[in-house]
């Protein structure tokens, strides 16, 4: 299992292209071994983690949910929407938001 590889599906605001290549990328490094490839490794690797990650995307665009789309908790945005802090992260979804 890949535990740094979170859930991108169904958030508010949406999954950014760079956090599903990253996600890509980890997937990728795991199933091959490599956290970084030797020269003659770099094309198949890069390759791999372009087509993962172009999947991902089509996976993320083509599913459908009933569910409301998770974004900042509420005991989160309850406990720091007043202090004036210009970020707030949720420690149960581990995403962050602007709060202005």
């Amino acid at each position: 299992m890949c535990r740094n590889i979170k859930t991108l599906y169904n958030f508010a605001p949406p999954a950014t292209k760079d956090e599903v290549r990253a996600s890509a990328l980890q997937f990728v490094r795991k199933v091959s071994g490599f956290h970084s490839p030797s020269k003659v490794n770099e094309q198949a690797f890069n390759r791999a983690v372009e087509k993962v990650t172009a999947t991902a995307l089509e996976l993320l665009d083509s599913l459908v949910t009933k569910s409301p789309p998770r974004g900042l908790c509420w005991p989160a945005l309850t406990s720091t929407w007043f202090t004036g802090i210009t970020r707030m992260s949720c420690n149960r979804c581990r995403r962050s938001t602007a709060n202005g």
